[in-house]
């Protein structure tokens, strides 16, 4: 059985002035869901919409965080904005082996998809260039 908190705590700050700014990189589950209904960048598969989507997982693209293009530290992820809709298949191979090497293989430019794909895509990309210079 749960105890009821008999007096709120008080953790020094007024009621309602908690600040909401979150730390870490951007996350955006609506530009996820529009990275996953994009063309494989490598074979250019469609994903699969509407109501049989279910029935056939495999055939769903998947949104890769490209971690090359962004420093990371400790596990992190890369920001939501810095994602490549890759088929099931394609992403499977990318992570057995080196993501750079990967890129290389099929001579596409994770930095240009991700820049053509949205305007949030290309200001995180305008940000990190700022950020190396």
């Amino acid at each position: 059985m749960l105890r009821k908190r008999t007096k709120p705590r008080d953790k020094g700050k007024a009621a309602g002035t908690r600040s909401k700014v979150r730390k870490g990189p951007a996350r955006d589950e609506k530009h996820l869901a529009r990275v996953r209904m994009g063309s494989c960048a490598i074979c250019g598969v469609i994903a699969l919409s509407g109501d049989n989507w279910w029935k056939l997982p495999a055939l769903l693209n998947e949104a890769h965080h490209v971690r090359s293009l962004a420093p990371r530290s400790m596990g992190k992820r890369v920001s939501d904005y810095l994602t490549i809709s890759l088929c099931n298949q394609h992403h499977r191979e990318l992570h057995k082996g080196k993501e750079e090497a990967f890129w290389k293989a099929y001579r596409r430019d994770p930095a240009r998809i991700i820049s053509n794909f949205s305007e949030e895509g290309r200001q995180a990309i305008a940000e990190l260039t700022r950020s190396h210079n």
